[in-house]
C-alpha cells in the first residue's frame, strides 16, 4: 500500500473529508486528491519547505 492509499484510508476510517483535511493541514485539496490518487508524489526533501 502506498502513501496516498494509506491516507485515503485513514482520513475516511476517521470520517475527515478532503476538504476538513485540506483546511486542518494548510494543504490544498486538489494536492490532497492527486497523492490519494497517485498522480502526485508526497512531499520530501526540498518540496517540504514548499508545500508546508
Amino acid at each position: 500500500m502506498n502513501f496516498g492509499s494509506r491516507l485515503k484510508q485513514i482520513r475516511k476510517s476517521q470520517m475527515i473529508s478532503a476538504p476538513k483535511l485540506s483546511k486542518q493541514s494548510g494543504l490544498s485539496q486538489s494536492f490532497i486528491w492527486r497523492i490519494e490518487s497517485g498522480k502526485q508524489q508526497e512531499a520530501t526533501g526540498r518540496d517540504r519547505c514548499y508545500y508546508g
